[in-house]
């Protein structure tokens, strides 16, 4: 690394080692706090794990596709929807289970904790719990840990990378691990380009080498699998446009929800706020390559779908891979506000703009959700701007809040399962289950797993998943089918899926007579299958009025049948892994 930024760095370092802090903010200071609510953090999400409260199909993927590499390695890490770097690192734990997994996956997700504090550290900050505090009381952060999404990892890896760059000074060996994030989550980049500019004026060209060593790498070893130089873009992780007919992503709609926005800023972190209280002309020039990187990135993953750019929806979630980031910064505004400075009239007038933003996207549902929240935060600024020791007071107010708005954070992730619809499933399944011979058709990802963790599916060999068109539309696009890769793929995902794909339009008169059929109405159902059809072709036996669940039994003899309800009007709601 460059003298200048040795200087930098040892600057830095020797201000967090400055004069020991006293009084009510030393805690924030301490790393016994970090490891306390790194120890909080485990637990809570342990007893998640093991009740499966929060079961997500996104998180199953993570699995499922660690599962397939096993059983296919060769075709399964030349297959980059696969995830293929973090699949390899969960190859070894996935013949163990999904419990065994989502605890694996908690911990890994847990040391962003201790990684953030280390890197505030670095940075300077004195109460470098702060920004550790941010991570750990994020919603996103531990409903994807215990669940098993990989934006969990992405952060986690984000973080871990530049441990090693900044904290280390292992220069190749970070690049390595952050080049190695665009296999994972192709939405990083941003942050990745951000980081390699800064590190680029920095003249550390080292970390620019072991950015492009893992993608370069990858790419040329799936040259001779493939027979194609280009494959690495021929067969890409996700396509740029959706699947034909695909209606979740129209663009009146996405702009009507424009609130979701605020929705997801409140899961991502409650401390988000915070950051219109800084100084920009604060950060030093690491943090500022973060600011940067995380403004771009934001300015994507929210409006991108907007309008219609890439495949991918409004979920929170996508916002995960910035949490690194705005809790470094955030530590930095704590720093600011410890030695008695703030944005001023800038902070305050950003605070009128998100109040009136608030009040723009109340709606029934969510009521002024912003606006707590932007109560807060001008607390927060009004008791630091009186006395440097009510920060302390500023900071415990923030973390009571915190921790009494969680709950409703969580539920902002958009990512909790439809606790009525297992439940109901489950009781029918004990009551008038199908037997152990019989067929099960379903387009509900994650009854499979639930069956299982309640120990009522002997024989997951008769469970079929029956793939979305836009699923089954993408999968067709990104497989070779030159060299074979479908049908090895395909056979590996019989064994660990969702239960053995059906990726094609299927008629009820295919299906044996009393094949148990699971469906949801998800508003892709009917672009699949001719649902009327199959209703006619159906005794059904379970069928909630919001359409949410469909429980029958195929029969061949259509008089026989009964149609039942008829289905609402389809969501718009879904998206793309």
């Amino acid at each position: 690394m460059a003298a200048t930024t040795a200087t930098a760095t040892d600057n830095a370092e020797a201000d967090g080692r400055a004069a020991p802090l006293t009084g009510p903010l030393a805690w924030l200071g301490d790393w016994r706090t970090v490891w306390v609510l790194t120890f909080a953090f485990v637990a809570v999400g342990f007893e998640a794990a093991i009740n499966c409260r929060y079961l997500h199909d996104e998180g199953l993927l993570t699995w499922h596709f660690a599962g397939i590499l096993g059983r296919a390695p060769i075709a399964g890490f030349f297959f980059q929807k696969l995830r293929p770097v973090l699949a390899l690192v969960y190859a070894p734990v996935a013949p163990l289970g999904f419990m065994a997994f989502s605890i694996v996956h908690l911990l890994v997700g847990a040391t962003a904790i201790p990684l953030t504090a280390a890197l505030s550290r670095h940075f300077g900050h004195r109460l470098f719990a702060v920004p550790a505090l941010v991570v750990a009381s994020s919603p996103l952060m531990l409903v994807t840990a215990v669940a098993g999404h990989s934006n969990c990892d992405v952060a986690v890896g984000l973080l871990l990378g530049l441990y090693l760059l900044l904290v280390k000074r292992r220069s190749v060996l970070g690049g390595v691990v952050l080049g190695s994030l665009i296999l994972v989550r192709s939405e990083i980049a941003p942050i990745l380009l951000a980081i390699a500019v800064e590190r680029l004026w920095a003249r550390d060209i080292r970390v620019l080498w072991g950015m492009a060593a893992v993608p370069l790498a990858y790419a040329l070893a799936g040259v001779p699998y493939h027979h194609d130089l280009l494959w690495i873009f021929h067969y890409p992780p996700t396509l740029m446009e959706p699947a034909p007919d695909t209606h979740w992503l129209e663009r009146g709609a996405l702009v009507e929800k424009l609130e979701g926005t605020v929705l997801a800023i409140a899961s991502l972190s409650p401390a988000t706020g915070l950051l219109l209280l800084l100084r920009p002309r604060a950060l030093v020039r690491d943090e500022r390559g973060l600011a940067v990187g995380l403004l771009l990135f934001l300015l994507m993953i929210r409006g991108f779908p907007l309008v219609g750019l890439f495949n991918f929806d409004t979920s929170p979630r996508y916002m995960l891979a910035g949490l690194p980031a705005l809790a470094l910064i955030i530590g930095r505004q704590s720093e600011d506000a410890r030695e008695g400075r703030d944005g001023g009239w800038v902070s305050l007038l950003a605070l009128v703009a998100v109040a009136a933003f608030g009040l723009f996207t109340a709606s029934a549902d969510d009521p002024g959700v912003l606006l707590p929240a932007v109560a807060l935060w001008a607390a927060v600024m009004g008791l630091a701007r009186l006395r440097r020791n009510n920060l302390a007071l500023a900071l415990a107010l923030w973390m009571l809040v915190t921790v009494a708005s969680w709950p409703l954070g969580r539920v902002h992730t958009r990512l909790l399962p439809r606790r009525a619809t297992l439940d109901e499933l489950e009781r029918w399944w004990v009551e008038r289950g199908p037997d152990s011979d019989t067929e099960v058709l379903s387009n509900v990802k994650i009854a499979k797993a639930w069956l299982e963790y309640r120990d009522l599916l002997p024989h997951p060999e008769h469970f079929h998943a029956l793939l979305q068109h836009d699923t089954a539309y993408e999968l067709d696009a990104l497989f070779d089918h030159e060299v074979g890769q479908d049908q090895a793929l395909l056979e590996a995902m019989d064994e660990h899926f969702y239960g053995r794909p059906v990726l094609e339009e299927r008629d009820p008169l295919d299906w044996p007579e009393g094949t148990v059929v699971i469906f949801e109405n998800d508003g892709r159902l009917g672009d699949t299958i001719d649902v009327q059809r199959w209703r006619r072709h159906l005794k059904i036996e379970v069928e909630r009025g919001d359409g949410r669940l469909l429980i029958g039994r195929v029969i061949h003899d259509a008089d026989s049948g009964w149609a039942g309800i008829e289905p609402p009007a389809a969501s718009e709601e879904g998206g793309q892994p």
